[in-house]
């Protein structure tokens, strides 16, 4: 991508909720709501959009089947993937899995599970394999315990899968890097920086691996928040977006702020780091394009 033509261009938004109003998700979920959005939500359904549906483990009881097609859902949703075990598009990622139970002595037994992520189109995009010793009981009754030690471990793999598909191909373009993000609360410097790869992956723009490599040959999404002193219970809190070309130089700025319960993002960041992204990337996108046809001369 050339660009011989520099330009530069700041996209202002009253609110995050205009942005998401302009971005077509209805019902609005709010985006800066002390709760996340439930997985039946808008933000988690939008179409054409890269997501994970999650479905039933073979070879495990049937309860404790959807138990943990329910639960790793849950906590990819808690690792800022959207994933469901019943919603689905044309652009979602399917997480198959089987399970086998190895006896030992007694009561107890080896659990080896196989989680397999293949992309919209049936097409293998990786698997992750994990085990655990446990009581054959235990396991067959869903205790919740050890579910949630299954999923807890095997989540992040599954949406470091997700997140490395599309930029496993020879690096011959110029792609686009998120580092992490300046001055966010809580875990928002990885899950904003995330939740923005993702978003700009499902607009089709290629993304590149923060880190030095990037430095000199890539656009780079540079995330910034802003906290006000908190007044009356609220804070204000603004993102900024900024598009730097290869060479450094900027290029635009998309600027997102809200009022928000004072404290309320200190922690997990959640399904808000995703909304927050998705509404924000549009705008960087709307820049490249923009960039593209000056650089092309139409």
């Amino acid at each position: 991508m050339r660009h011989p033509v520099r330009l530069f261009a700041v996209l202002h938004a009253a609110s995050l909720a205009s942005l998401l109003i302009a971005a077509g998700c209805q019902p609005l979920p709010k985006p800066f709501a002390e709760d996340a959005p439930t997985q039946d939500a808008p933000i988690m359904t939008l179409k054409d959009s890269a997501g994970i549906i999650v479905q039933p483990v073979g070879g495990a009881a049937a309860p404790v089947a959807l138990q943990l097609a329910e639960a790793m859902a849950e906590a990819l949703r808690a690792a800022d993937v959207p994933a469901s075990t019943q919603a689905s598009n044309r652009g979602s990622y399917v997480l198959a899995s089987t399970a086998e139970e190895r006896p030992r002595t007694g009561d107890r037994a080896v659990i080896a599970l196989h989680w397999e992520l293949r992309g919209p189109d049936g097409s293998a995009a990786g698997s992750y394999e994990q085990s655990a010793e446990t009581g054959l009981t235990r396991w067959r009754e869903g205790d919740p315990a050890l579910i949630k030690q299954l999923v807890g471990a095997a989540a992040p793999a599954v949406a470091d899968l997700l997140l490395e598909e599309g930029a496993v191909a020879a690096d011959s373009e110029q792609r686009v890097a998120v580092p992490l993000v300046v001055g966010a609360p809580g875990d928002g410097a990885r899950s904003l920086a995330r939740a923005m790869e993702l978003a700009l992956r499902q607009a089709n723009v290629p993304v590149a691996e923060s880190g030095p490599a990037a430095s000199g040959r890539h656009f780079t999404v540079a995330g910034k928040v802003g906290l006000a002193a908190a007044a009356e219970g609220k804070q204000k809190i603004s993102v900024s977006w900024t598009l730097l070309g290869p060479d450094g130089g900027q290029i635009g700025q998309v600027n997102q702020e809200n009022a928000i319960a004072a404290g309320s993002l200190d922690g997990r960041w959640g399904d808000v780091a995703y909304a927050v992204a998705k509404s924000a990337a549009d705008g960087i996108v709307a820049l490249l394009d923009h960039l593209k046809k000056a650089g092309s001369g139409t």
